[in-house]
């Protein structure tokens, strides 16, 4: 994630994808961003950002804000390469 306004930049990385690694990425963030700032995520379809782990998390902070894109259709191809958040 990074700040618009200060530059900086907060990463996290892991060897997996799931729902178990996301939420200590959130949990990261939540604790090095203020809690007086809103934190607005934009994120891939994938099924992880999606659990109901992660659901539940965001629920108890309010301060997140979640923005997945649309799926893609079988047969386009993605523009960055890449997935995640």
């Amino acid at each position: 994630m990074s700040s618009v306004v200060t530059g900086q930049v907060i990463t996290s990385v892991h060897r997996r994808h799931r729902a178990v690694e996301f939420k200590k990425l959130l949990a990261k963030l939540d604790n090095e961003v203020p809690a007086d700032l809103d934190v607005h995520l934009t994120c891939d379809n994938y099924s992880t950002h999606k659990h109901p782990t992660v659901k539940r998390w965001l629920a108890a902070h309010p301060q997140f804000h979640m923005h997945l894109t649309p799926p893609t259709r079988p047969g386009s191809t993605r523009s960055n390469g890449g997935s995640g958040c």
